[in-house]
Parts: C-alpha cells; sequence; structure tokens
C-alpha cells in the first residue's frame, strides 16, 4: 500500500502544537510572576498548572501526529481514528480549564490583591 500523500492534516496539528507552545510560555510567565508577588488565590497556581499540563499533552502529541502523518507512517497510533480520539480528548481538557478559569477570574473582586498583569 503506497503512503498517503498529507494535505490539511498535517497543518492543523502543526498550528495545535505551535499554539500550544505559546500557550506554554504564557502560563509559565504567569507562573513565575505569581511565584515572585505570591498568588491572588491558591486555585489560580492550580489553574496554571493545569494549563502546563494541557500545552504540554498538545505540544508532544501534537508534534507526533505531525511527525507520524508527513513520514507516512500510518500506523495504528497515526490513523484517523486514533487523531480524531485525542482531538476529543485534548479539547475536553481545554475546555474544562478554560471553564475552570472563567470561574475562578470572572465575577469576584479582586480589591486588596495586587495585578498579575504588566
Amino acid at each position: 500500500m503506497p503512503p498517503l500523500k498529507a494535505r490539511y492534516h498535517p497543518y492543523l496539528f502543526l498550528f495545535i502544537t505551535l499554539c500550544a507552545t505559546a500557550e506554554l510560555g504564557l502560563a509559565s510567565y504567569l507562573i513565575n510572576l505569581g511565584n515572585q508577588i505570591g498568588f491572588a488565590e491558591a486555585s489560580y497556581h492550580s489553574l496554571l498548572i493545569l494549563f502546563i499540563f494541557n500545552s504540554v499533552w498538545t505540544i508532544i502529541f501534537g508534534a507526533a501526529y505531525t511527525i507520524w502523518i508527513v513520514n507516512g507512517d500510518l500506523h495504528l497510533l497515526a490513523s484517523m481514528a486514533s487523531s480524531f480520539i485525542w482531538l476529543l480528548i485534548t479539547s475536553v481538557l481545554w475546555g474544562t480549564a478554560a471553564g475552570v478559569l472563567h470561574k475562578i477570574r470572572v465575577g469576584e473582586s479582586c480589591s486588596g490583591h495586587p495585578t498579575i498583569s504588566r
């Protein structure tokens, strides 16, 4: 069976990987800043760790899927069903983190707490 030509699929995974890399940098920056000036809430620190986990998860598997598809190594791990399941799990992880971030950061009074933005 000849290897399949890569179409738009690797570009999707490359884009996901690059976005996750940017999010890893932003979350790391916020954790570093929070360690220097203190966190307003302990749950916010835990949430940032969840964002770092999601970023690393997405970078590792997004890059792996990109490499597997471009190389033409379409085995069980690089199949369409496998990538769909991974995308579903990843979107649930990111959606959960975004929902918790919305609940933590919106609707509360932060007066008396130091700002974490510059």
